[in-house]
């Protein structure tokens, strides 16, 4: 997901933005970790490894330095969400398309996160301070999934579209036309057998995250990485030595490849034009 955007060229994300790997706070914010987390002027929980930010396969803190906003996408009990931290302000905005507003359990999540947060910031940022009562974290008003099944669709998109003082209550209806192409590569008559009722495009344009859906799907399945390694795997392929069969079944009716090979008495007899004498079974 990050790998995606972070290397899309986007103007978005070469300038402002940087996604971190989900699995760097979901590595942390486990169940046995989150217990024995105690929230306070001095915070005790159990953070990063002494090594963070060594390799740079999952957080390039280089990169990550030198952006104005984090987006940090992260599943907790199967549910998508995304914190946003503004790096230079100091600030975390919580962009979830379930809960609009914290509970009990949440806000200690919340609290949990911005700690860790903001270690990840002073790994990155060597200058940066950490703040003395935590990271002040708000809400952002975001759409709501209308089901309990599209976290991870709106996540993906918090993330293209999302900024501090652009609303995303009302998605624009015909943004949803430009996918309208992938539509009809996705579901051709030529890939698959498709009903006319439920493929009918008139009945996804009524939804326009099952478009989104949609979208993210190709854009899985025609990722750049993902034909590279058909390629590797075809190449593979194509060196893989044949399978080596033991015992191979002779063939008695070969003909003779080399004049060397001396004939049977019947092949000598067939060309003189005799016939060989049947040996008799008389007993004297």
């Amino acid at each position: 997901m990050c790998c995606a955007f972070n290397d899309s060229g986007l103007k978005r994300f070469t300038r402002d933005f940087y996604c971190v790997c989900p699995g760097i706070l979901e590595m942390v914010l486990v169940p046995k970790n989150l217990e024995n987390y105690h929230d306070g002027p001095n915070p005790t929980y159990v953070g990063l490894g002494q090594n963070f930010g060594a390799d740079t396969s999952y957080f390039d803190k280089e990169i990550a330095s030198n952006r104005n906003w984090w987006f940090f996408p992260v599943c907790i009990t199967r549910h998508w969400l995304v914190y946003a931290f503004d790096v230079s302000g100091k600030r975390m905005f919580v962009l979830d398309s379930i809960y609009s507003k914290p509970d009990t359990a949440r806000s200690r999540l919340d609290s949990y996160a911005a700690s860790i947060i903001e270690d990840i910031a002073q790994v990155a940022i060597p200058t940066y301070r950490p703040t003395q009562k935590g990271l002040p974290c708000t809400y952002a008003s975001v759409p709501i999934q209308p089901n309990g099944f599209d976290c991870g669709v709106y996540t993906i998109k918090y993330m293209e579209y999302w900024t501090e003082d652009k609303k995303l209550n009302d998605w624009e209806y015909v943004s949803s036309l430009t996918y309208i192409p992938y539509y009809h590569i996705l579901y051709s008559n030529v890939n698959v057998c498709t009903d006319k009722h439920f493929f009918n495009i008139d009945f996804y344009m009524q939804d326009v995250v099952k478009l989104y859906r949609l979208e993210i799907i190709l854009d899985i399945i025609l990722c750049h990485k993902n034909i590279s390694i058909g390629a590797a795997l075809n190449a593979l392929d194509s060196r893989a030595l044949p399978p080596v069969r033991r015992n191979q079944p002779r063939n008695k009716r070969m003909e003779v490849r080399t004049p060397f090979t001396a004939l049977d008495t019947k092949s000598i007899l067939r060309r003189v034009g005799g016939k060989p004498k049947k040996k008799s079974t008389k007993r004297i």
